[in-house]
């Protein structure tokens, strides 16, 4: 289930509850919470507010690419 742009699951938990999970900062594995979904989604609201723009979630299927030399301050191609 996504929530925002950020991967999260339910997960059976004691007494036939349900447990809300994310990936954990570096998407590496699955952690109980959901701390990082929400506040990623509460800053991404609060930057798209300040600059009067929507906020419109990618969806897990979309694709990105970083240009060669990002990383390094070279310029953005997009």
């Amino acid at each position: 289930m996504e929530y925002g742009c950020w991967l999260t699951k339910f997960v059976e938990g004691p007494d036939d509850s349900l447990e809300a999970w994310e990936y954990n900062a570096d998407a590496s594995e699955f952690v109980q919470g959901v701390t990082l979904a929400t506040s990623y989604w509460r800053d991404q609201h609060e930057v798209c507010g300040e600059i009067d723009a929507p906020f419109v979630p990618p969806y897990a299927h979309d694709l990105a690419a970083v240009s060669t030399g990002v990383f390094e301050g070279e310029p953005i191609e997009g």
